[in-house]
């Protein structure tokens, strides 16, 4: 059991370095793990492209954004080093 914090923030594709937009708030999912001592595995990040991508099958075209990738990397990292808590 682990949590997975989806749509964590916002940064515009086109513009990855600029500002991140938290609108559902900031810190949730940590606070959640820290409440309930359940390990929190990754926070992915909104994308503009997810909707279409996904609508067309491209699947693998998430990764071409950097801050879905990083993600998506850190969800594998914490599955990984949290698979005997996991387990139960």
């Amino acid at each position: 059991l682990g949590i997975i914090e989806n749509m964590s923030w916002f940064t515009p594709s086109k513009h990855p370095d600029e500002k991140i937009f938290f609108f559902f708030g900031k810190g949730g999912g940590e606070k959640l793990s820290n409440t309930f001592s359940i390990p929190l595995l990754a926070q992915i990040p909104m994308n503009e492209n997810i909707c279409e991508i996904c609508d067309t099958g491209r699947l693998n075209d998430l990764f071409n954004d950097a801050g879905v990738k990083t993600g998506f990397d850190n969800l594998l990292k914490g599955i990984v080093s949290n698979r005997g808590a996991l387990v139960g």
